[in-house]
């Protein structure tokens, strides 16, 4: 493999097999191009370098002595010629990983539509887990954890977390921890666009009103619910599971008909309007 690509017998390093998508080197290096050394140090053809006389670690010890904003250099080969490559560290690891990392002092982002739950995908959920790598832990969502790149730029997986049960969604339960593709026809990208579907009203084929809101799981399943019936039992569910509203703060800029409006009933409310509904 080294001869191939035309390292010589005093030279060593690492093949780049794949560049995360919007990292600071994703326009600067390539999958195939040889790292030969980093910040002046060489690095070995097991990816360690020597941080202490006659004590070796992994290559990226000399990326993470850096501070956000600074540079490091790398020496590559390439197509048998050695370039000088200067990267500025400009965004902190894990931030363009398709499943963000762990993140704190955040709420977590949702959506309730017809008693079905859906989010993006985080470390955060999978930690909510026992032991999210355990058997019991949704084994397909682990690996889209160990993928690094966005399937686009924005790119998030939307899960259906929960349903809400109401007459109009029985037995859509056993498909929670599903992740939805399309929405009416229309592939969706994040959980906005999602939104965006839903409360437009239309199919993307036709553009027509469309009765059904109709979710596709990525194993192409379907999940459909009645508009009119979702509409008239929203501000019901959401009363019956003590939620405050439909969605997430950092989801209201988003236009909605279905936006439901913060309530506060206190237990003694609840017995009474029992009795009075008696």
């Amino acid at each position: 493999l080294k001869k191939m690509h035309g390292l010589k017998e005093e030279q060593s390093g690492v093949i780049v097999s794949s560049v995360t998508f919007g990292s600071p080197a994703s326009s600067k290096i390539f999958p195939g191009d040889i790292l030969l050394s980093i910040d002046g140090h060489r690095i070995a053809d097991d990816c360690t370098v020597e941080f202490r006389p006659g004590e070796r670690t992994a290559c990226d010890f000399y990326v993470k002595q850096h501070q956000i904003g600074e540079e490091v250099v790398y020496k590559i080969l390439r197509r048998g010629e050695e370039h000088t490559i200067r990267l500025a560290l400009d965004m902190p690891w894990g931030k363009n990983m398709l499943v963000p990392t762990a993140r704190y002092d955040v709420q977590p982002t949702y959506y309730i539509y017809g008693g079905l739950v859906f989010c993006p995908l985080t470390l955060n959920y999978l930690l909510t887990f026992d032991d999210y790598q355990s058997k019991e832990s949704p084994y397909d969502l682990l690996a889209y954890f160990n993928e690094t790149d966005r399937l686009r730029e924005g790119g998030e997986i939307v899960l259906l977390i929960k349903v809400l049960t109401g007459e109009f969604n029985i037995g859509y339960d056993q498909l929670a921890n599903s992740r939805i593709t399309r929405v009416n026809g229309k592939a969706i990208r994040n959980l906005q666009e999602l939104i965006d579907v839903v409360e437009k009203g239309t199919i993307a084929e036709t553009g027509r009103e469309e009765p059904f809101v109709v979710f596709k799981t990525v194993s192409n399943r379907s999940i459909a619910i009645d508009r009119k019936k979702a509409e008239a039992a929203q501000d019901e569910i959401l009363l019956t599971y003590g939620i405050a509203e439909d969605r997430s703060s950092d989801l209201k800029t988003i236009a909605g008909k279905y936006k439901a409006k913060t309530k506060e009933i206190s237990a003694i409310d609840s017995v009474e309007a029992v009795t009075l509904k008696r």
